[in-house]
């Protein structure tokens, strides 16, 4: 069985700023764990992920949480918006499934 899908965007904003994009979800979370040093920074916490329900059809997806060095001695909440967009003109593509 072959699934058709349509090409998106994802775009995670700190602070009304892009910080990381990618195609797939997956490679979003990865990227976005890159970014905050997941792994690697022992200060650093995902906290996780707060969908968006919305019944209308809406480009926001929701928000992770990460708990960051606030570089105070202590650690703060920041919150990245994720949102996702279609590409134009659209692009499809098939998985096999």
């Amino acid at each position: 069985m072959t699934r058709t899908y349509i090409q998106v965007t994802y775009i995670a904003q700190v602070y009304n700023k892009p910080v990381v994009t990618a195609h797939r979800w997956n490679d979003l979370v990865a990227g976005l764990d890159d970014y905050y040093g997941i792994g690697n920074d022992p200060k650093v916490k995902k906290i996780g992920w707060n969908p968006y329900d919305n019944p209308f059809t809406d480009s926001y997806e929701g928000y992770f949480e990460y708990e960051v060095d606030d570089f105070n001695g202590g650690t703060e909440i920041e919150k990245v918006n994720v949102y996702c967009v279609d590409f134009y003109p659209h692009t499809k593509y098939e998985i096999e499934q």
